[in-house]
């Protein structure tokens, strides 16, 4: 077993994907490909009032981020979701977004360390 990390749960993964160390290696994989986009497009989206896509890629990274249980980047991604498809104020969705970009820093880190153990 692992050191539980506040980042991510990759025991609650693996179980998931029934032991499938593999499996879990590509899905960080995809992570590490698809997930700076899709913050770029969050943070670019913010500042400039781009909000379907900021929806769009919110909505997709927090899927990413739950293959992982990495609750952190989950919740601001919902929450930048929920500003991306409101029509009301979104006031502070530039200030979540960067909160979000250090998250995803961690969790990047994180996985990284999980999967060098693993290879």
């Amino acid at each position: 077993m692992q050191t539980p990390s506040p980042e991510l749960d990759m025991d609650a993964s693996l179980r998931r994907l029934g032991g499938d160390r593999e499996l879990l290696c590509t899905l960080i994989d995809i992570f590490r490909e698809d997930g700076p986009p899709l913050l770029r497009i969050i943070v670019t989206g913010c500042a400039k009032g781009e909000w379907p896509g900021v929806e769009r890629a919110a909505h997709a990274l927090r899927g990413m981020a739950m293959d992982f249980n990495a609750s952190t980047v989950a919740t601001l991604a919902l929450k930048l979701e929920r500003m991306g498809e409101a029509t009301q104020l979104r006031n502070g969705a530039s200030a979540l977004a960067e909160e979000l970009d250090r998250a995803m820093q961690r969790l990047t880190v994180e996985l990284e360390r999980w999967r060098e153990r693993v290879a």
